[in-house]
C-alpha cells in the first residue's frame, strides 16, 4: 500500500527526493533489492549531498558481502555530507567487519595465536 501511495503522488511531483527515498526503503524492506539499489544510486547522482541514499545503499551491499564497495559509498558520502552522524557509524561497522575477516583469516593461518583469538572473540561480542 505504501508503495502504491508512494507511486502515486511521484506520478505527479516525480522529484521529491523524500517519496523516492521512501520508495528505495520500501523496496529494500521488502527484499526488492536490485531495485532499492537502483532507486539509492539515482539518488547518488542526482543529489550527491545527501547522505542517506549512500547509507541505504552501503547497507545493502554490504549485506552482500560487499564490504569495500560499501566502504567507498560511505566515504564518498562523508565527502559529500561530512555532518551525518549515521555514516560515521555504518563506516566503523564496515571497517569492524573488515577487521574481522583479516584475523579469521590470520587465525586460520596460525590458529594457535591467542591474541588474535582473542580479538575475534571481542569484535564478534560486539554484535551481540
Amino acid at each position: 500500500d505504501a508503495l502504491e501511495l508512494a507511486d502515486k503522488e511521484l506520478a505527479t511531483n516525480p522529484q521529491n527526493l523524500n517519496l523516492r527515498f521512501l520508495r528505495g526503503v520500501i523496496f529494500a524492506d521488502t527484499n526488492r533489492t536490485e531495485e532499492a539499489k537502483t532507486v539509492f544510486e539515482q539518488l547518488t547522482r542526482e543529489y550527491p549531498e545527501v547522505a542517506e541514499p549512500y547509507n541505504n545503499l552501503a547497507v545493502i551491499y554490504a549485506s552482500e558481502g560487499n564490504l569495500g564497495y560499501a566502504q567507498k559509498l560511505l566515504e564518498r558520502a562523508i565527502q559529500n555530507s561530512a555532518m551525518n552522524a549515521t555514516t560515521y557509524q555504518n563506516l566503523g561497522d564496515i571497517y569492524q567487519a573488515k577487521a574481522l575477516q583479516m584475523f579469521e583469516k590470520s587465525s586460520r593461518l596460525n590458529p594457535k595465536n591467542a591474541t588474535l583469538k582473542k580479538k575475534i572473540k571481542a569484535l564478534k561480542e560486539i554484535d551481540e
